[in-house]
């Protein structure tokens, strides 16, 4: 399934935003069995300025999602990872 999602992920374009979430579930899928239920979730936004992706200034990079979403201090952190 891994190989799945990287063969997905590389047909995005590059001035896509994405994130990739994996889930696994605790209890196996079946009463009584082994397997666990597993799965990614990619999502997609648009770079607010996809000139810019390169850039090393968070707010110009990043998207309006990630901003709402994060606290400040969270931001914060995120940019000084970038400098």
């Amino acid at each position: 399934m891994q190989q799945k999602v990287i063969e997905y992920v590389s047909t995005i374009p590059l001035k896509i935003a994405i994130s990739i979430v994996y889930l696994k579930s605790q209890n196996p899928i079946f009463k009584n069995g082994k397997d666990k239920l597993e799965m990614y979730v990619v999502s997609q936004t648009k770079f607010e300025n996809p000139d810019l992706v390169n850039s090393d200034d968070i707010y110009s990079t990043c998207t309006s999602d990630f901003l709402i979403k994060k606290p400040l201090q969270a931001v914060k952190r995120y940019q000084k990872m970038l400098k």
